[in-house]
């Protein structure tokens, strides 16, 4: 067996592994596909409304849910209804303004209903220039982790759990970019949540009144999935490593020519 046909197996592997690493997503959205203007009926757009009039937004290939409009949408889930495993929401969030110290939800699972919300996101003004993320099982109080600054980008990741007898939501922040779990933080809800063994079928971005000053979040890089792992972006080494075994695939089939 030549050294070009060996090294041509051993790169299809670490291919085959690569595209395999978010094989349990079962939802995902990057945003860029989309036109500046509303989320819901944009081309290519999966996303619906489920209560709200004025539209949630895409501006510059990012989502923008903001106080200044009330449309909340929602993003359906392969393999719904799920009710006795594990989902993870990730996605990238840059809290650009936030205009009252009232903490608000702007993330969350749900059901088929319009009003059963679980795995609720929040944010809360920690200071001036800061603000803390934070997660709750239902509609009861949220606990919030430390402070990032407005302005920056962060990965939040949602885990929700029904493989217990009762469900338990935690909330992940990082750094974008990064699929390490030990660098993120962790805070985990204590509110007791209204129902068992819910039948989750989407997630969804809510977009709260002006009346709660929660400002704005920018919304980027979402991937839904079953492992924490799918719900992270992939780590640069492992897209380097790949573009490296084509670099050097395609020197040894030059070398091969000239010889």
């Amino acid at each position: 067996m030549s050294k070009l046909v060996k090294f041509t197996g051993i790169l299809a592997v670490a291919i085959f592994a690569a595209a395999q690493a978010q094989a349990t997503l079962v939802a995902s959205d990057d945003f860029n596909a989309y036109s500046n203007g509303p989320l819901v009926g944009n081309v290519g757009s999966a996303w619906v409304a489920h209560s709200g009039t004025t539209p949630n937004n895409v501006l510059n290939q990012q989502d923008v849910v903001t106080d200044l409009n009330s449309q909340d949408v929602n993003l359906g889930l392969s393999g719904s209804p799920h009710s006795n495993d594990v989902l993870y929401a990730g996605f990238d969030v840059n809290q650009t303004t936030m205009t009252a110290p009232a903490a608000s939800y702007f993330a969350h699972f749900k059901d088929a209903s319009t009003f059963n919300f679980f795995a609720r996101t929040w944010v809360s003004n920690s200071a001036p220039g800061t603000v803390m993320f934070g997660i709750a099982n239902g509609g009861g109080a949220a606990v919030f982790g430390s402070a990032v600054a407005t302005g920056t980008w962060n990965r939040l990741v949602i885990e929700m759990d029904q493989t217990g007898p009762a469900m338990v939501c935690s909330l992940y922040l990082g750094p974008i970019n990064d699929s390490n779990i030990a660098d993120f933080s962790l805070v985990a809800a204590t509110d007791v949540p209204t129902l068992a063994n819910v039948a989750i079928s989407a997630f969804a971005l809510r977009q709260a009144s002006s009346s709660t000053g929660a400002g704005t979040e920018l919304i980027d890089n979402l991937l839904v999935g079953t492992t924490f792992g799918d719900s992270v972006v992939p780590e640069p080494s492992s897209v380097a490593l790949v573009g490296a075994g084509l670099l050097g695939l395609m020197a040894m089939r030059r070398r091969s020519r000239r010889s």
